[in-house]
């Protein structure tokens, strides 16, 4: 793992002139990173998550995306100096809700929302023409027990249980062909002078165009913005109106 996916970003990396190596490396670097992120959701680990987007932040800063950087930013911000203890304790291990219980097994709270207003939708098709406010508010107020009663019907029911994931479609072919690739190519082996069709000049440092020093100046600016509880000033709406147009494509 070390040898493959890791890049010490935090010190001058040696590049090579081997663009398809320099591309499966940091195409394992962020696959990692990715894989962390997802499995610490999994497990509910709000430290982890924390620490992943502490890691991610450079990374947004390098590809110019401002909007995933004030959120990672804005973040930080809550848990180490605006919120207090209690709330920041709330904001690193709230975040998750597991409806089916046993490890690994927890989703976002923002996807159990979603299968809630999927199930408020569905009541609001079946009301036909009788919906009105009133009804409206009825069965948003009734929401979750009638999704433990559905859940009690299924059961007894023998109706199969959904799954609380978002359905994917399999990666077993897709991993196939990178592995055959990477077996055929020795893509992760240094051939000097190697390179894509698709990409002439690939970085091994994926932190290659990110200026330590201007991301804090950054930082320095918006602890004032931070303050309010994360209301969107005029000019922060302007910067991430230009937030697309940064360097990812470079990278």
């Amino acid at each position: 793992v070390e040898e493959c996916t890791l890049i010490d970003t935090t010190n001058d990396v040696a590049e090579t002139d081997d663009q398809v190596y320099n591309y499966a490396r940091v195409l394992c670097h962020y696959g990692a990173l990715v894989l962390e992120f997802r499995d610490a959701c999994a497990e509910g680990d709000g430290q982890r998550v924390f620490r992943c987007w502490q890691l991610m932040l450079p990374h947004f800063k390098a590809a110019g995306r401002t909007k995933y950087s004030l959120e990672a930013l804005r973040l930080q911000f809550q848990v180490k100096a605006i919120l207090s203890p209690q709330l920041a304790h709330q904001v690193l291990w709230d975040r998750f809700v597991n409806t089916r219980g046993g490890l690994g097994r927890n989703i976002q709270n923002d996807l159990y929302n979603e299968h809630i207003v999927k199930l408020v939708k569905n009541i609001i098709t079946c009301m036909g023409v009788n919906l009105t406010e009133e009804a409206l508010q009825r069965a948003a107020r009734s929401v979750s027990m009638l999704s433990a009663v559905c859940k009690q019907f299924d059961t007894q029911s023998g109706v199969p249980v959904t799954t609380s994931e978002d359905k994917t479609r399999s990666t077993v072919t897709d991993i196939g062909k990178v592995v055959t690739a990477v077996l055929t190519n020795d893509l992760l082996q240094t051939t000097p002078g190697r390179s894509h069709h698709t990409f002439r000049r690939m970085r091994l440092n994926p932190l290659w165009n990110w200026n330590r020093k201007k991301t804090t100046d950054w930082i320095e600016k918006k602890k004032d913005f931070m303050k309010f509880r994360g209301a969107v000033r005029e000019d922060e709406a302007d910067e991430c109106s230009d937030a697309e147009t940064g360097d990812e494509d470079q990278l």
